[in-house]
Order: C-alpha cells, then sequence, then structure tokens
C-alpha cells in the first residue's frame, strides 16, 4: 500500500512538471491567428519613368525613313539690272505682267539721285522662268543677271520625320498622364508635354516658312534710264539736251527748296529792316 501511494505522487509530480512546460514553452510562441489575405495592390512610383526620345542625331539615320521618289524642295532667286528708257513706264510693264502670272510686289523703292527704279518681286515658281525672260526681252538693255537655286530637299524631309516621331512620343506622354495617380506626376508629365508641343510647333513654323519659299520664287529688279552704267554707250544730242533741261529744272527746284527752308533768316531780315525805317522816321521828325 505505502509503494503504490509512492507510485501515485510520482505520477501526479510529472504531469504537473510536463503540463507547466507545456504552458511555458506557448507563452513565449506567437499565436497562429488565421487572417483574411487581401489581394496585393500595384505598385505606382511617385515618379513617373521618362520616355527616352528614340530621335536619331545622324541625318543619315533620318534619311533612311525618308522615300526615294520624293518631290525635290528648290528655292529659286534671281537678280537683274536693266536699262530702260523710261525706268517708270517699265516698272508699270513688269506689275501688270506679274499679275498676270498671280504674282505680287513684295517691295518697291526709287532713287531720285540716280532716278533709279528698284522691285523685290514673288512670283509662283513655275512662272519663274517666264517673267524673267519677259524682263530680258523688253528692258532696253540687260546690264547683268545673276541666278541661284537652293535644294531644300534633305533639310525639309529631315524635319517632317522630327515631327512626326515626335507628334508619336506626344501620344505615349499623353496615354501616361491618363494613367498618372498623383499630383506630381500629372505635373511632371504635362511638363514634358508642354515642351513637345513647343518644339512641334516651332518645326511646323519651318515647314511653312520652306513651303512658301518654294512655292514663290523672288525677283530683284533694279531698272535705270537707258545708257546710265552701260560701257561702251554714247548719249545722243537730244538725250544730252533732254538730260540737261532735266538737271536744270532739279537745279531750280533745289534752289528754291532752299530758299522756302531758309524762311526764319528771311523773317529776321524782314524785322530788322522794319526797325531801321522805324529809327529814321523818327530821326526826320
Amino acid at each position: 500500500m505505502k509503494h503504490f501511494a509512492i507510485i501515485i505522487l510520482i505520477s501526479v509530480l510529472t504531469f504537473s512538471c510536463s503540463k507547466n512546460k507545456y504552458q511555458e514553452e506557448n507563452f513565449y510562441k506567437t499565436p497562429d491567428f488565421q487572417t483574411e489575405q487581401t489581394p496585393q495592390q500595384e505598385y505606382i512610383p511617385e515618379k513617373t519613368p521618362d520616355i527616352p526620345e528614340q530621335i536619331p542625331n545622324s541625318p543619315d539615320k533620318l534619311k533612311e525613313n525618308i522615300p526615294k521618289n520624293i518631290e525635290r524642295k528648290i528655292i529659286y532667286n534671281a537678280n537683274i539690272s536693266v536699262a530702260s528708257e523710261n525706268p517708270d513706264s517699265f516698272k508699270n510693264k513688269i506689275y501688270n505682267k506679274t499679275k498676270d502670272l498671280n504674282g505680287y510686289i513684295q517691295r518697291e523703292d526709287y532713287s531720285v539721285s540716280m532716278l533709279t527704279v528698284s522691285m523685290v518681286i514673288k512670283v509662283p515658281a513655275k512662272h519663274f522662268q517666264e517673267l524673267l525672260d519677259f524682263i530680258k526681252e523688253n528692258a532696253y538693255a540687260v546690264k547683268g543677271y545673276n541666278i541661284s537655286t537652293e535644294d531644300i530637299t534633305d533639310t525639309y524631309y529631315d524635319i517632317k520625320q522630327r515631327i512626326k516621331i515626335k507628334q508619336e512620343l506626344e501620344k505615349q506622354y499623353l496615354e501616361l498622364l491618363k494613367k498618372a495617380r498623383t499630383m506630381k506626376d500629372m505635373l511632371e508629365i504635362q511638363r514634358y508635354l508642354n515642351g513637345m508641343r513647343g518644339e512641334i510647333e516651332r518645326l511646323q513654323g519651318k515647314i511653312k516658312m520652306y513651303d512658301k519659299l518654294v512655292a514663290y520664287s523672288t525677283i530683284e529688279v533694279s531698272i535705270s534710264p537707258k545708257g546710265f552704267g552701260i560701257a561702251g554707250y554714247e548719249p545722243s544730242f537730244i538725250d544730252k539736251l533732254v538730260k540737261s533741261f532735266s538737271a536744270g529744272f532739279k537745279g531750280l527746284e533745289y534752289l528754291l527748296l532752299g530758299i522756302v527752308a531758309l524762311w526764319p533768316l528771311w523773317i529776321l531780315v524782314a524785322i530788322i529792316i522794319f526797325v531801321i525805317r522805324k529809327l529814321r522816321r523818327r530821326k526826320k521828325t
């Protein structure tokens, strides 16, 4: 009976120690709670990544995308100096012909001392040679002329290609703007868009300028009196007489204008004469 009691006591002590050890281990163990898993949200960076401008720096790389069979873009310019029996009348002839060819006079100057008329004419490129031939054929003499051309084909289509590429980049930035989540991203993308739009408009302005230069050629004309500046020309007696009368009238005109220009002096002289006469009258009385 005594041995049985000892066995029961040992069993109770063993069970008590085991329970205490289990509680001690579970006291430091994190409880395993069952939590509901939430779906992972997509990561959105605060700063939108930059889109690199895929615009080749080398003109040769841009030319690879330019069609081979294209319309050449050529600017035509001419300078011509002619003599005419009546510069003013010849100027009117050129004006009427230019108008018939759908051109216009961009600038006109007249030199009184040289009796020379200068004109800058804009005419459709297809009528450039026609108007130039008209001036040569109707002038008394052609003193000299120069024709120049500038082929801007490569430059023109390079700019066209750059505009196309930048417009594609602009579309990409607009798509990014729609997906932006923060105000900082929106402002950053808008800054890129503003710069891109400004560059596109600048290049489009160049294209418009080139289109006008190609569509309308420029002819600068200088018209001087017959015999003026022509080597070996000897004016006739009638020409000399007309020129002398013209010079005499011009001299008389300048003399009258000079006299009128001195009107303050004439007023002063009149006052002095008036005062002298008054003084003489007083002495006599």
